[in-house]
């Protein structure tokens, strides 16, 4: 980690070379600096120095506004870098380690279309632990809620009786059944009767003037006892067919039953290629209606003894005993050219779509069957053919097993925050199908002129003061373009006013967080974006 304490002495260093040739230095610029000073500081867990930074822009703001000379500062950064100086590693406090990550947070979507009532919730929520989106009503909130996948949804009664709001707000309840969704609805008005609701399907109505602490607990509770629930729910209820969950249950009997046939049994692993793609450019129905002709052209043809699974989204498992190589190449092959020749109508205009296949011949002893299909999902991912033929890619006839690329764009002024943000991308498990191209820009007009985001999706973690172009500004800038959808930005800044974190709201920020941020909430809180771009 002590990496991060030379870049942190060699950007003091700059300042003072930079502030040494101005001889006179803006009250402005000192504060920005010494904002920026104390957010590194805080993040690498520098105690000394962010006291000593503190304290410093205490005394600056409790002056009148002036320029500064260079040799009244010099103190203060030399004290800074005789800090720097006696630190060892051990009083560098980053934790970039893969384990203990927050990714699991509870994620609540809240919906509503006060600006300012949402950021509240948001604010008392992060508080208490949640991974907080919150949504305003418009016609891509179906799609949002695939996106951000929430573990359970509070729904603002003002949507649900407003005549312009009305109908979509219906529209999503009816779809988060089918998904198994719970939501629960937050009432202003304790004189509005609760009923109506609870026929809608609301788990709980609450009053906004309960507190907080009693609402966490009745949504913590509901998102547990679907939790709970889980394992019961054996069935996919989208494909009808049986799930992971039923695999890891009866994952012994299963394992018995298939090692007893003498002759050799397969698995065969599936995923459909670039649905992505279907959903951001028709929407999330249509990429469901090639899930579910996808899911019924296998179970057409599967024979009595094969066992078809929906492992998760667009990927599904074929177990196939009593068969040879050949035959299970041959039959997943004639599958793949029958389904790439299927017509999709989407908005009047047809699309074609396509899967990839990994053929695994099972052994009794090396690997359980949820080894095997663990094994299968990663070889499905890798470069190159097994060398031991232990596993066959069926790539589909127009070319190779997608593997998605995600730009991911870190905009800050501050070098020490860029160097930090990147350490934290990298070290971040993903999915072995998702490849980061990670890029650092020092200023706002610096990225929004790159081509290098055109074209692919990116996440953008952006800073919300600096200097050229500062964070609104892109995020005005991206959100103009038509092709908006393509990007996630995650905020971050000093700016810690309601009214500011409203604003980056309402310009289309997906999450905000303030400086000095928590590197783990930080973590919790990219994994979350990922999901939602995956």
């Amino acid at each position: 980690m002590m990496k991060y304490k030379k870049h942190l002495i060699h950007s003091i260093e700059q300042k003072i070379d930079e502030w040494e040739a101005l001889n006179l230095i803006s009250h402005s610029d000192l504060i920005q600096y010494l904002q920026t000073l104390i957010s590194s500081s805080t993040v690498l867990g520098l105690i000394d120095i962010e006291k000593q930074s503190k304290d410093y822009l205490e005394a600056i703001l409790s002056e009148e506004a002036k320029d500064y000379s260079y040799t009244s500062i010099y103190p203060f950064l030399e004290e800074q870098l005789q800090t720097l100086s006696n630190l060892s590693s051990d009083d560098i406090q980053l934790s970039l380690s893969k384990k203990n990550r927050g990714g699991d947070l509870p994620t609540l979507m809240v919906i509503d279309h006060d600006l300012e009532r949402m950021v509240q919730s948001k604010q008392e929520f992060d508080a208490w632990g949640w991974y907080v989106a919150p949504i305003t009503v418009n016609e891509e909130i179906i799609r949002a809620v695939y996106r951000f996948k929430p573990d359970t949804i509070l729904i603002h009664s003002s949507v649900v009786e407003d005549d312009r709001t009305k109908h979509t707000i219906y529209t999503l309840i009816n779809k988060l059944r089918d998904i198994r969704i719970p939501f629960s609805i937050q009432l202003d008005n304790p004189s509005t009767s609760s009923t109506s609701f609870y026929r809608l399907g609301a788990e709980v109505v609450f009053l906004k003037k309960e507190q907080i602490s009693t609402v966490h607990n009745r949504l913590l509770s509901i998102v547990r006892k679907e939790k709970l629930n889980e394992p019961i729910i054996l069935i996919d209820p989208f494909t009808k067919l049986p799930n992971e969950r039923f695999l890891k249950h009866f994952n012994e009997t299963l394992e018995a039953l298939y090692n007893g046939y003498t002759e050799g049994s397969y698995l065969v692993y599936i995923d459909i290629d670039r649905i992505k793609v279907v959903n951001d450019a028709f929407g999330y129905d249509y990429g469901d209606e090639v899930i579910q002709w996808l899911s019924q052209l296998l179970k057409e043809h599967a024979r009595k003894e094969d066992l078809l699974i929906r492992i998760k989204g667009e990927e599904f498992a074929l177990l196939l005993p009593k068969t040879t190589k050949h035959q299970v190449i041959k039959r997943i092959q004639w599958l793949q050219t029958i389904f790439s020749e299927h017509p999709f109508l989407a908005e009047g205009k047809t699309f074609y779509s396509s899967f990839s296949a990994t053929v695994v011949k099972m052994d009794h002893s090396t690997k359980s069957l949820l080894d095997w299909i663990t094994f299968a999902h990663e070889t499905m991912y890798e470069q190159e053919q097994d060398e031991t033929q232990t596993a066959t890619l069926l790539h589909s006839s127009d070319d190779g097993k997608f593997i998605q690329e995600m730009k991911v764009a870190i905009v800050d002024d501050d070098p020490i925050i860029r160097t930090i943000l990147t350490d934290i991308l990298n070290n971040l498990p993903r999915d072995p199908g998702i490849q980061f191209d990670i890029m650092a820009f020092p200023d706002g007009l610096t990225f929004i002129e790159s081509p290098w985001h055109n074209n692919s999706p990116c996440l953008v973690i952006l800073d919300g003061v600096m200097p050229k172009m500062d964070g609104l500004e892109v995020l005005e800038q991206l959100r103009k373009r038509e092709d908006s959808d393509r990007y996630q930005v995650l905020m971050l800044s000093s700016r810690r006013s309601d009214k500011d974190i409203a604003l980056s709201l309402s310009l289309g920020a997906n999450d905000y967080m303030t400086k000095p941020f928590k590197l783990l909430e930080l973590e919790a809180r990219l994994q979350q974006l990922i999901k939602r771009m995956v």
